[in-house]
């Protein structure tokens, strides 16, 4: 998985969760499971200030892949497939 839309939108972690619904569980994602990716998104910051775009960008990758794994090993996802 390259994550390149996921990372398009991993600033925001609404819609980072969004686009995990879309795509993985069918628009079934429960409002449980979305609080908490988007609070574990949320916790992974992204820097600022003097901060690198390889930084940034590493930062934002991160939250996509933290929100595809989450998603993934959840049981929604288990259940559903």
């Amino acid at each position: 998985m390259a994550y390149t839309a996921e990372t398009g939108v991993a600033g925001d972690a609404n819609a980072l969760a969004d686009r995990m619904n879309l795509l993985l569980l069918n628009g079934q994602m429960s409002t449980a499971l979305r609080t908490r990716i988007v609070d574990a998104v949320n916790a992974v910051a992204i820097p600022g200030g003097t901060a690198t775009q390889a930084q940034i960008s590493a930062a934002l990758l991160n939250r996509a892949k933290l929100a595809s794994f989450m998603t993934l090993a959840s049981a929604e996802y288990l259940a559903q497939r």
